[in-house]
């Protein structure tokens, strides 16, 4: 089975430190690793089965994947390659993750 390269834009790197320390800081490391298996997993899937989540009707291209109930990712495909672009929180407007989302990567 063919398997995807998967990486982590800056941005996505700097939300996942930023969820890291607050699941550390509220809930404690047992919490943060937790956490860190659920996206581990989710990414193992991603890179098996690159169009197994929803893509946006609103951005082309990109699909968001649940992690948790509190958690999801948007990611897009590029050749043979995921990029996640953002982890957002669930709680977030779908409004705000799009401006985010076209502030950081341009109009998709």
């Amino acid at each position: 089975m063919k398997r995807y390269a998967v990486y982590l834009s800056p941005l996505a790197t700097l939300k996942l430190d930023l969820l890291f320390d607050h699941l550390e800081g509220e809930w404690g490391s047992k919490a943060k690793h937790s956490f860190r298996d659920k996206l581990n997993k989710t990414i193992q899937r991603l890179s098996e089965h690159p169009k197994s989540s929803s893509e946006s009707r609103k951005m082309k291209g990109i699909y968001r994947s649940i992690v948790t109930p509190q958690t999801s990712l948007y990611y897009r495909i590029i050749s043979e390659e995921i990029e996640i672009i953002t982890i957002i929180d669930n709680r977030q407007h779908p409004k705000k993750v799009k401006e985010e989302i076209n502030k950081y990567f341009g109009d998709l």
